[in-house]
């Protein structure tokens, strides 16, 4: 899990570290990603059978609101559409998170560049029960959005 950058013995950590400073590896970013976004239940979710995503959909129902954590990966090098429609809700509240990381899979932090792989957060707007999705080529993304 740990490389000390002075004496490296294995490509690939979730962190690396010096005397002075360490940072996070875009895989580890991706492990934050999914670590901070837990539904309490899996929700049955399906892509279309030639869809290249990948994606897990979890759900957390409190006091009458669901809030659902949709995770996406897109491992092609192009720009992948998908539509979200979630079930059992009557609307959603418009606006949800969308966090994303992306990049060159071939790219890596380092010491000397720590965030030239990390995810960026962003508030999406004119979210509805179904609703269209472009997600980033090489990209990890995690959308939240709560339902009524």
């Amino acid at each position: 899990m740990l490389v000390n950058e002075n004496q490296p013995n294995w490509p690939v950590n979730l962190i690396g570290f010096d005397a002075s400073t360490s940072y996070g590896s875009p895989s580890y970013w991706v492990q934050q990603m999914f670590a901070n976004n837990l539904g309490k239940q899996v929700v049955t979710a399906r892509l279309n059978e030639r869809s290249p995503l990948r994606q897990a959909v979890t759900m957390t129902a409190n006091g009458g609101r669901k809030t659902f954590y949709v995770k996406l990966v897109n491992p092609t090098a192009q720009v992948q559409t998908t539509r979200l429609a979630l079930t059992g809700v009557s609307g959603v509240d418009g606006t949800g998170t969308l966090t994303v990381l992306t990049g060159d899979p071939a790219a890596r932090n380092t010491l000397a560049a720590p965030d030239a792989v990390v995810p960026q957060a962003k508030q999406v707007t004119g979210l509805a029960a179904t609703t269209k999705l472009a997600l980033p080529a090489n990209s990890v993304s995690v959308l939240v959005v709560t339902g009524r």
